[in-house]
Formats: structure tokens, sequence, C-alpha cells
């Protein structure tokens, strides 16, 4: 059996994700597809202190996890029958290093957080439907075991009348976890956000309007928890968030071969929208900011 081609784009590829999803995606498809090029701009980002955090260069990363390094991004495109285009913590180059690849009309998946703002993400969306490129982006945790009743049937969001979502981490790099995970719980709609807090420890409220309201809480180090309570009183609390990044790679796959992307982008460019308007609140302590 000759496997589906894969392709990486990314900043540079000594990272977490890239270092992980080549064996997932290959035991998870069962042969059926292989991460098989990759492309990076850079063999390590400016900050890297190559004496106390040295990083694999592009050839000696793709030489370690079986990969054919392309010579650009053309290449990739032109061999491959889906590509990832990654850069998890540097999501300022996604739109630069997708323009090329969402002209494609090939399934492409952005990894989190997509865009720097919502209006650069309306714009993605917007390139790639004008060339017919099947695209999606999601933060793993939105399909974490525990919010499974919420993926299967989106429009059961609109039942709760209140959720709750802890996750840490830095706020560029992990806000978007909580965020997804709140649009999963109560879908879009959200009409405004506030931030109460300082230091590393914020809490943001949003208004969903009809007295529907959502929490999120994001310390610097916490586990990711949720709760909900719907509009017939009934509530839940999850201790701990479960199986999200096998789950997401599942969904990665069936996305790959159907061309059918998981998430609407309404709620993507809805998730881009709840941490724009989280950034700005948090500079506006106690102060409603519109959406």
């Amino acid at each position: 059996m000759t496997a589906n081609k894969v392709g990486f784009i990314d900043y540079f590829l000594d990272e977490w994700h890239a270092n992980n999803y080549p064996g997932w995606i290959r035991q998870e498809s069962g042969g059926r597809w292989d991460v098989a090029l990759a492309w990076a701009e850079v063999d390590a980002p400016p900050e890297y202190d190559p004496d106390k955090n040295p990083a694999r260069n592009t050839t000696q990363w793709c030489t370690e996890h079986g990969v054919e390094r392309a010579a650009s991004i053309s290449e990739l495109i032109e061999r491959c029958d889906a590509v990832v285009v990654l850069s998890p913590d540097h999501p300022q180059h996604h739109e630069r290093l997708a323009d090329e690849v969402l002209r494609s009309g090939k399934p492409v998946y952005v990894d989190k957080t997509f865009a720097i703002n919502a209006s650069a993400a309306a714009g993605m969306f917007k390139l790639a439907a004008t060339y017919g490129t099947p695209l999606f982006s999601s933060s793993a945790l939105r399909f974490a075991r525990e919010l499974e009743p919420w993926q299967a049937r989106r429009d059961r969001a609109k039942e709760n009348r209140a959720a709750f979502v802890c996750g840490g981490g830095a706020f560029d790099n992990y806000a978007v976890h909580s965020f997804e995970m709140l649009t999963v719980m109560m879908g879009t709609g959200e009409t405004r956000l506030k931030a109460f807090g300082g230091a590393e420890l914020f809490t943001y409220i949003v208004d969903y309007g009809s007295g529907r309201q959502g929490t999120v809480v994001q310390p610097a180090a916490a586990p990711f928890q949720a709760s909900y309570a719907d509009a017939n009183g009934n509530t839940e609390f999850f201790v701990a968030c479960t199986d999200y990044f096998p789950r997401l790679i599942l969904e990665l796959l069936r996305f790959f071969e159907s061309s059918e992307a998981p998430v609407a982008s309404a709620e993507t460019i809805g998730t881009m929208a709840l941490i724009d308007a989280a950034r700005m609140a948090r500079q506006r302590i106690g102060e409603w900011v519109e959406l």
C-alpha cells in the first residue's frame, strides 16, 4: 500500500508538535498517511540559545523523523496530498507561511493559534474559499473526550446557560485552548468580554446575551478543566480534559480523506475574536470590551 503524503510547513521544525505529529499520524492512520516532506524557514528561532537549548536544524530533524527535506514550499505542495502548517509557538508567521498552500486546493490544517487576530483569520478563510482549498484549525483541547457531547451535536451548545474553563500557560501561546473549549460548550454569539486580575492570573467573563455567560480562568500553571450548567439546571465538572491529542489526529486524518472540516470557520474566527478582546481587556481591567 502506498501511503498518501502529508507535508509539514513550519517556521522551525525542532518543536514539540513537529516532533510528535509524524509518529501519531503514521500510527493512527495505519500506514494510510505518512509525513513525507517538510520545509522550514529557519533552523532555529533567534531567541534560542545554542548553548542552553540547542535545536536540531532542518536537515537533522528530517533525517531523524524519516522525512524528506523539501527545497521549497512549492515543491512540497506539488508532491503532497495534504499539508499541515505548524509554527504553534510563532503564530505570527501563519498567514505568511500558509499563503501559497491556501491557493493549492489541497486540504490544509493550520496549527494553533490559527492567526494573529480575527481579521487575519477571516482573511485566510476567504483566501482558501476563493481557491477551493479545504481548511481548518483548532486547539487540540476542542477534541477532549469530556467535550464530546458538544462536538457531536453543536446545537447543544446553545442549551448551556453557563460554562467555566480553566487552563494554564502564557496568554499568547495558550489562551486559544481555553477560549476554544469555551466556544465548544457555548457556541458563537458572544457580545462582550471583561477581565479581572493581573500579573499572570486573569479571569475573563464572556457575555452571550439572554443571561448566558462564560468564565475563563488562566493562571500561569493549571490543568485544563471545565464545567457547565444547562437550561435544565444540570451541571457537571470535568476535573481533567483527556485524550485530546489522539482525538485531534483522528479528526485530522478524517479531514485529509474527506476534505470536510470538523470545525466551522465561524467558530475559529469567533475564538480569535475572543482572544483579541481578552488581550484588550487585560489593559482595561473591569471594563466591557465589545465584540
